[in-house]
């Protein structure tokens, strides 16, 4: 699945376009059982956002980074890689 996850952003806000019908809600939903607080974006119901705090910590992104690559994966198989598209 992450290899359909097409990275959006702007400043610290972040989407992930996950190119599926109703991706981005079953994304979103996956990773609340995460404790990720992700929720579709308004005008893209495949694409969850995240909005982090400006003091967000490394060990944070890293925990993001593992929990999103552990949602994705649940969605369809194995994870290789999510490609980072320009803002």
């Amino acid at each position: 699945m992450t290899d359909d996850l097409e990275v959006r952003r702007r400043g610290l806000m972040l989407g992930l376009g996950t190119g599926r019908p109703g991706g981005g809600i079953h994304l979103a939903r996956t990773l609340l059982d995460q404790q990720v607080w992700a929720v579709p974006a308004g005008n893209d119901p495949q694409c969850p956002k995240f909005l982090p705090p400006l003091t967000i910590e490394d060990d944070h992104v890293d925990y993001l980074i593992s929990a999103v690559t552990e949602a994705a994966s649940a969605m369809s198989g194995p994870t290789s890689r999510i490609e980072v598209g320009q803002p």
